[in-house]
């Protein structure tokens, strides 16, 4: 049996509600899953990296699919690969649900699990009906996420009492709680790009036009960005998208208030990351060692860390790699860096004759 190691206590989540939890354990892994392989159903682009980040820190080889059609596919193709099954409830084109009806014809017994922005009981029992093994709310709770892992891949947990309380000082974005859940500095501020370029030009742009003339798809962008920033620890935010979320569930009428406080407080946000990305980039600026500067030991040392390649780089990255090295292992490179196999990244590089 493998074997790794979580906190004595770990974070809880109430049962009728999908609160944020304000304080909690830091997770100590001291071992890994061993290249175990899990499908991830997810179809927003920042819910996706982070789970990419959580899972590819603990040595878990991911495949991602956005829709329930794309998931069948890439099940079908490799029936005998998966452990386990992350699956998003809402998405586009098909959801969970049928999804999960749709594997279940298949084959009985891979555990699925659910993701779900909402943790009403209903909500449980319908994951169940439908053929999922377990549920897991969002904001994903890491304890709680690599607990149900082990469970249905059969990893024993140990436990090490090496307790870090993280108090929240900042209910706009929680820098310590986003940091320790990725493991990682750097990324945790790659993420935080995304998801302002997703407010400003993506996904959510249209968010409070969309309320204000009352479109059906509103409804919708207010889940997912419920969920999103949760799983950022954009707390304020979270709570807001929580409480029109519930409105609209209850057949509520969403105010010019509320749209008003979601408004103000996506404003705040984006000025929020601005000021951290600003400071990041101040402080590592004086850090920088010149070794660092070109970038084959920046890629190498992020991948080595598995830390988040930002696009920018990447192109740097490709461009200096040049004629140096082949088409051929370019693509098997960026492959195994969007399947976070960070190990055979590192072969890859490791392998090409650049000095």
């Amino acid at each position: 049996r493998f074997c790794f190691c979580l906190p004595v206590e770990v974070i809880s989540w109430q049962s009728n509600t999908d609160e944020l939890v304000e304080n909690y354990d830091e997770v100590k892994i001291f071992n890994n899953f061993n290249g175990i392989n899990i499908l991830v159903v997810e179809d927003n682009p920042i819910n996706q990296e982070v789970l990419l980040k959580i899972l590819g820190k603990v040595g878990i080889n991911v495949d991602t699919a956005i829709n329930g059609i794309e998931c069948i596919k890439k099940f079908q193709e490799n029936r005998d690969k998966y452990d386990l099954i992350l699956m998003d409830i809402q998405m586009p084109i098909m959801d969970g649900y049928a999804a999960t009806l749709k594997i279940r014809e298949m084959n009985k017994n891979i555990p699925i699990i659910a993701l779900t922005a909402a943790a009403m009981i209903e909500d449980r029992i319908k994951a169940i009906e439908s053929g999922m093994t377990d549920h897991l709310p969002k904001p994903v709770d890491k304890n709680r996420l690599f607990e149900l892992i082990s469970k249905y891949v059969n990893i024993e947990i140990a436990y090490k009492d090496d307790k870090k309380e993280l108090i929240n000082d900042n209910n706009i974005i929680d820098m310590k709680k986003l940091i320790d859940t990725l493991d990682s500095e750097e990324t945790a501020y790659t993420i935080l790009s995304h998801f302002k370029e997703s407010l400003l030009y993506e996904d959510f742009k249209d968010i409070i036009s969309l309320l204000n003339s009352k479109e059906p798809d509103a409804h919708k962008l207010v889940h997912t960005l419920k969920g999103v920033s949760g799983n950022i620890r954009a707390t304020k935010l979270f709570e807001i998208c929580q409480k029109i979320d519930q409105k609209y569930k209850n057949n509520e009428y969403i105010t010019e208030s509320d749209i008003s406080e979601l408004e103000n407080s996506i404003k705040e946000i984006l000025t929020e990351i601005d000021i951290l990305i600003e400071r990041y980039n101040n402080i590592n600026n004086e850090k920088t060692d010149p070794t660092d500067l070109d970038p084959y030991n920046r890629v190498l040392k992020l991948i080595k860390n598995s830390d988040t390649i930002d696009e920018n780089l990447m192109k740097d990255f490709i461009n200096f790699l040049g004629d140096k090295v082949s088409k051929v292992d370019i693509k098997l490179f960026e492959k195994y860096i969007k399947d976070s196999n960070y190990k055979m990244a590192i072969e890859v590089m490791e392998g090409w004759q650049l000095f």
